[in-house]
């Protein structure tokens, strides 16, 4: 079992989303939003350095998408439970 590749694209990945999702801090929430932008950005180059060089990326490819999936999964479900509360809160009354 490859440690360094869940620890660097699982485990760091829910640490961002955690933090997006459920930080009281709004700066936390926007540093942690920064660091997933650094991470698209990073997808990118990768992308970028696999198709213009032929190298094989392919390895931080696949971690760098599963770990958007994680944060862009999280984050869906609790804006979506957000809102299924805000329209249940707002048909009972």
């Amino acid at each position: 079992m490859d440690f360094g590749f869940i620890l660097t694209y699982v485990v760091c990945f829910v640490i961002i989303a955690y933090g997006i999702n459920y930080s009281k801090s709004k700066r936390t929430v926007a540093n942690m939003t920064i660091a997933k932008g650094i991470m698209y950005f990073y997808l990118v180059i990768a992308i970028f350095i696999n198709t213009y060089f032929g190298r094989d990326t392919n390895r931080y490819i696949t971690g760098l998408t599963l770990g958007i999936a994680i944060i862009e999964g999280s984050t869906a479900v609790k804006d979506g439970i957000e809102k299924l509360k805000d329209f249940i809160k707002s048909n009972l009354q």
